[in-house]
């Protein structure tokens, strides 16, 4: 690995693609408006990293209903590891099927090097997309 393990800067945001092909391979529609791209994540301490407060959409009667979804809908959760600037957590991916609300887990995986974090997020049997924090 080149470089070296390091702290976020301030005003470090999470990115994904919220127009890769992958989320096509989703069962329904998805809701990309909802991945948490542009999420600010701030370190506080050496092992741990603050997000906004995890929110969560729903489907009442065939009607979406975002009243509680706050700045993080997609509820990211990330944990870090100063030790080896090793990251990892989650997030939901939305998809309307049948007027029902479902939900797939994504799960992230990714390193810290040099202030920026690099990773996967991966949803089982659909496949990875790039992340990046910085």
């Amino acid at each position: 690995r080149v470089g070296r393990p390091g702290a976020l800067g301030a005003g470090t945001k999470f990115h994904i693609d919220t127009a890769a092909e992958l989320w096509g391979r989703i069962a329904g529609n998805v809701m990309t408006e909802y991945l948490p791209d542009g999420l600010t994540v701030t370190q506080n301490g050496k092992n741990k990293w603050v997000l906004p407060k995890a929110g969560k959409i729903a489907v009442k009667k065939g009607v979406l209903d975002d009243s509680k979804a706050g700045d993080n809908p997609s509820a990211l959760k990330l944990t870090y590891k100063a030790k080896d600037g090793s990251f990892k957590g989650s997030f939901k991916v939305y998809a309307v099927q049948g007027g029902k609300l479902k939900a797939a887990i994504a799960n992230v995986n990714g390193v810290v090097v040099d202030g920026k974090g690099y990773g996967t997020a991966t949803i089982r049997n659909v496949g990875a997309i790039a992340i990046t924090i910085e």
